[in-house]
């Protein structure tokens, strides 16, 4: 499934196409352009809260169990992807777990999956499932090039 988990990666092999400068520069700017559509970008996010489910989109589904706009204190989900995790202003992490707990919840109530955290924390308080690991630890080089 692509997951590590405690493994480390030490080595890639890419296999790259040549392409027109143009058409690649194009190419780009389309996937920027809709990731700014469709996500919150320029937002205090640790991105993903949720890893989708197979055959199916974590956003999708808390987006129909009606979390968008939902908030702890100063951790709110964001009303353009429901599976981002906004702070607006000085948020505590039991804010964001808080959320997070709430948020699955409402996805397994509604839908009937159960979704599995893509944030790791490092908090006594961290949720089951979750394992040590920075809160705000998900790469923005890996969504920069979703």
């Amino acid at each position: 499934d692509g997951r590590l988990g405690d493994a480390v990666c030490v080595e890639v092999t890419l296999a790259l196409e040549s392409g027109e400068k143009t058409d690649l520069t194009r190419e780009l700017q389309e996937r920027l352009q809709h990731r700014r559509r469709t996500q919150p970008v320029g937002e205090s996010s640790a991105g993903c809260a949720f890893r989708n489910p197979d055959g199916d989109s974590a956003g999708r589904l808390l987006d129909e169990a009606g979390c968008m706009g939902l908030r702890v204190g100063q951790a709110a989900v964001s009303t353009l992807h429901a599976n981002f995790i906004l702070n607006e202003g000085d948020a505590a992490d039991e804010d964001v777990l808080a959320l997070i707990d709430e948020m699955a919840k409402r996805v397994k109530a509604t839908c009937g999956v159960d979704l599995v955290p893509e944030l790791r924390a490092w908090t006594p308080q961290a949720l089951p499932g979750m394992g040590p690991g920075p809160i705000m630890g998900t790469s923005d080089v890996a969504s920069e090039m979703a």
